[in-house]
């Protein structure tokens, strides 16, 4: 008995063990890489200017949620905020329905945290430090790119991530107050489509316009450090899909950008083709061929071939003819075999725990790797005045990095 029991017990020990790994072994993302802590503040904020469109609007001007991450020192016995249950949720169900996964599997996720800490102690509280806007793309929220936004605050920047209201995830203020998501573009024909881009695109230029008019106002008055210790000598801006394409518009619209990066994003708004002398990245996912049969077009929601090519004009062809016309310094980077969702944590949360690392073996180019290292050089030379290696000798051209 006693010898059958040392002989059945390892056994037992490592299904016990194997079973912890795969199923109850908590999801953590990736660290940060910089030298530095992060901390987060969240504000909302109310553009006085400007009434709120959405026809749902509980509020009658427009409310610009923001969070500042900056570098922080870490702080003691102090949780790091979880990560968003909404996000959760969705990648959660993706999961389930495209791997077969059982729900009661992907547990961990929901203990999902993120790196940063709330109101943490500033670091490097006296210096002036380089301003980097994000903006997410539609129906997402700032919450779904954690892994970027922490990358750049861990290495001096301070990241001030708008939340887009009524086009973005569901918005609790703090009076409890919830701005419900509004915008549904799916299964929408092309006109609609483009029609509801172009309102959007001009209230999303609008929100970033104004979250910098009011950085300078507060900056005045100094109500934090953190505010303070905002350099609006060197701002940049980010974004992904129409965060991207915001991005971009604001850089054409605004001076007092310095860099921008649009992460595979299309381009809406006036002159969306017009050149520019702002130092910018184009961040690009592979793009498959599309099919022009009428059939295709017809489930894809175009009425004709015209709106396809003019899709295009947004899209493909768009992104060529603007970088043949940017003025100033440019560079566009395609990363072979990514996806337009490759730019999110989608990747990193997807390889979060060894079960499903498992499942998603399919996927081996460290595609967030690049993304931060990619947007990280080239912020650090146009804001910090790094010379970058990585970036030398690729400016004005089309590169594309292999799988």
């Amino acid at each position: 008995m006693t010898k059958k029991w040392l002989l059945i017990s390892p056994v037992i020990f490592l299904f016990i063990l194997g079973g912890y790994f795969l199923f109850i072994q908590p999801a953590t993302l990736p660290a940060p890489t910089g030298p530095y802590a992060v901390g987060r503040s969240d504000f909302f904020w109310t553009d006085l200017n400007r009434r709120e469109p959405h026809e749902q609007a509980q509020h009658e001007h427009r409310i610009v949620p923001v969070s500042l991450y900056y570098p922080a020192m870490p702080p003691k016995d102090q949780q790091r905020i979880p990560y968003s249950p909404l996000v959760i949720e969705k990648i959660t169900t993706y999961i389930n329905t495209q791997f077969h996964i059982p729900k009661i599997l992907l547990k961990p996720l929901q203990d999902l945290k993120t790196h940063s800490y709330k109101e943490a102690p500033q670091a490097l509280h006296k210096q002036k430090l380089p301003l980097i806007i994000f903006s997410h793309g539609l129906t997402g929220s700032p919450n779904s790119y954690s892994n970027l936004i922490e990358h750049l605050a861990s290495h001096g920047y301070i990241v001030a991530a708008i939340t887009h209201a009524y086009a973005s995830e569901d918005i609790t203020l703090s009076d409890g107050a919830i701005l419900k998501h509004s915008i549904n573009l799916e299964g929408q024909r092309y006109p609609l489509k483009k029609a509801i881009r172009e309102f959007e695109q001009e209230l999303w230029t609008g929100d970033v316009r104004f979250l910098l008019d009011e950085l300078e106002k507060m900056q005045l008055e100094a109500t934090t450090t953190i505010l303070a210790a905002i350099d609006l000598n060197k701002i940049g801006i980010i974004g992904h899909s129409f965060g991207g394409s915001t991005a971009t518009q604001s850089c054409r619209l605004d001076r007092r950008f310095k860099a921008g990066i649009n992460m595979d994003g299309g381009l809406n708004g006036p002159n969306f083709l017009a050149p520019f002398n702002t130092p910018f990245m184009l961040l690009l996912a592979e793009k498959a061929s599309e099919k022009s049969t009428p059939e295709a077009l017809a489930k894809r929601g175009y009425n004709s071939l015209d709106e396809l090519k003019d899709s295009q004009l947004h899209y493909e062809t768009g992104m060529k003819l603007l970088f043949d016309a940017l003025i100033g310094d440019k560079f566009c980077i395609t990363l072979q075999g990514a996806q337009h969702n490759t730019f999110s944590d989608d990747p990193v949360i997807s390889k979060s725990s060894l079960l499903l690392k498992l499942c998603t073996l399919r996927e081996t180019t460290p595609f967030s790797l690049l993304t931060n290292n990619y947007t990280l050089q080239f912020f650090d030379q146009y804001l910090k005045g790094k010379r970058s290696a990585l970036l030398a000798g690729i400016e004005g051209q089309q590169l594309t990095i292999p799988k």
